[in-house]
């Protein structure tokens, strides 16, 4: 068996674990029998994300165990793990974002990939520079190799709190009947 280091492992499997993660954030938000504050619906819904990382963490750890991979240093697992967590609570974002603004749950689940993976793929026919800067897929790429940047506060304003501000107070509008689609 060939040896693969644990970076090379964690990658693809927190890219995996982010493509399922997102269901649970609409879910979380949408539906009929949701009433009540929507800040615990939240909170449960990032801590399941933060779980999920690092149960993908863990399953890297225990393949690289198995192969004979290599570890990174102390301070670089670190680095990696916090990326790990910080991709999942993007993915947790946007699948909030789109059950709040969407509120058909398989129709938010469907833009939850759609949407992000669509803008991901138009951005790199323009400028692949574009795509870390302006995509979760392209800002995850670099978390997860342990080279987080400041494009990841842009990532999180335009994928998760401006999205997630919106949805909430048209929620809100829409509960308290102040605004009718």
């Amino acid at each position: 068996m060939t040896a693969i280091d644990f970076r090379d492992i964690l990658e693809p499997v927190q890219l995996a674990i982010s493509v399922i993660v997102p269901f649970s954030g609409v879910l979380a938000v949408t539906g009929r029998r949701r009433p009540g504050p929507l800040t615990p619906r939240l909170l449960a819904a990032y801590g399941l994300a933060a779980g999920c990382a690092l149960a993908g963490v863990l399953v890297a750890a225990i393949v690289t165990v198995w192969s004979g991979g290599a570890w990174p240093s102390a301070s670089r697992l670190a680095v990696l793990v916090a990326g790990s967590v910080l991709v999942q609570l993007i993915a947790q974002s946007v699948g909030t974002a789109c059950g709040l603004l969407v509120r058909r749950p398989r129709i938010a689940m469907a833009a939850t990939i759609v949407v992000p993976m669509g803008v991901t793929v138009v951005l790199a026919a323009i400028d692949s520079g574009l795509v870390r800067w302006l995509t979760p897929y392209g800002n995850a790429q670099a978390l997860l190799a342990g080279r987080p940047t400041a494009a990841l506060a842009v990532v999180g304003l335009l994928w998760c709190v401006v999205p997630n501000v919106v949805g909430a107070r048209l929620r809100t509008s829409l509960s308290s009947g102040s605004l009718t689609i």
